[in-house]
């Protein structure tokens, strides 16, 4: 498994464009949530969020089905922490909709508790407020390569975030470069061509 330091250049600038494109889109993300989990031998924490996540994005796909709307798209980003090597936890962004996050923060708690299993966690659920995610993004991005830092206005409150292994950043595929190079999404006009 991979062990890294950092959050590296490209992540760090597919994670700034996923907020952009969420925005741009008309799904900006609204949600903030952190997730302090335990590395264990048999289960990393980073094997727990992918469950959390999987157990997420069945969710989404039951409540489409129910009702189509592009607003349940699964749409988040999120970074991993362990300062000092003591407290692995995650940064999760995500656009809830407004109807949904009772529910969803409710669900949440039962999702981590499943995939933990035993031993302590805390979740942290709060909402985003208008015109602040680019404060989160710069946030849940503090732990980019130092060599980055000055590069993307982060030198003031970068900082060492600890290893982590497994995959330490991303976001979804409903806003990964992928699905903003398909639908021509210009990052420096913030604007998504009519398909």
């Amino acid at each position: 498994m991979q062990l890294s330091q950092h959050i590296n250049r490209k992540t760090t600038q597919n994670i700034y464009r996923a907020f952009d494109f969420a925005k741009a889109s008309g799904l900006p993300m609204n949600t903030y949530v952190v997730i302090n989990l335990v590395d264990r031998t048999d289960k990393s924490s980073n094997t727990v969020f992918r469950g959390i996540m999987a157990r997420y994005r069945r969710w989404l796909r039951y409540k489409y089905r129910q009702s189509p709307n592009p607003a349940l798209l699964p749409i988040w980003t999120y970074s991993h922490e362990n300062p000092n090597n003591a407290n692995p936890h995650v940064n999760l962004v995500l656009h809830v909709p407004a109807n949904l996050f009772e529910e969803f923060e409710r669900k949440l708690r039962n999702w981590v508790f499943k995939e933990q299993g035993t031993g302590s966690f805390d979740v942290s659920v709060q909402r985003i407020t208008p015109g602040t995610d680019k404060n989160v993004a710069n946030y849940i991005n503090k732990g980019v390569d130092p060599d980055y830092a000055e590069h993307f206005f982060l030198d003031a409150i970068a900082s060492p975030q600890g290893d982590i292994f497994g995959r330490r950043a991303g976001v979804s595929r409903a806003i990964n470069k992928e699905k903003r190079d398909r639908v021509n999404y210009n990052c420096r006009t913030r604007n998504i061509p009519s398909v």
